[in-house]
């Protein structure tokens, strides 16, 4: 199985921030835990910005096609995804 694209650093670092987790989180279960709960309580499960696209008829990707794509949205505008995106993100 090959790894796909990762966050840059910085991006991890600010994405951490606001979902108040701690940068130094463990990779383990109880690191793994806390970070999905903040997931939960900060990123919302919407399709606003696939609507858009797709009302829009923009020829782009799909809005979430990268988890880089996501995040600096999501950071910007406070916007989530639907399954596809955030699987993508994660």
């Amino acid at each position: 199985m090959t790894s796909g694209p990762t966050l840059s650093p910085a991006l991890r670092d600010r994405v951490l921030a606001r979902l108040g987790v701690s940068r130094g989180i463990g990779t383990d279960l109880s690191g793994l835990s806390t970070v999905y709960r903040a997931w939960c309580d900060h990123i919302p499960f919407d399709n606003v910005r696939k609507l858009i696209a797709l009302r829009t008829a923009d020829d782009r990707l799909l809005p979430g096609t990268t988890g880089t794509d996501f995040f600096e949205h999501f950071l910007e505008f406070g916007t989530g995804g639907t399954c596809w995106s955030t699987s993508n993100a994660i």
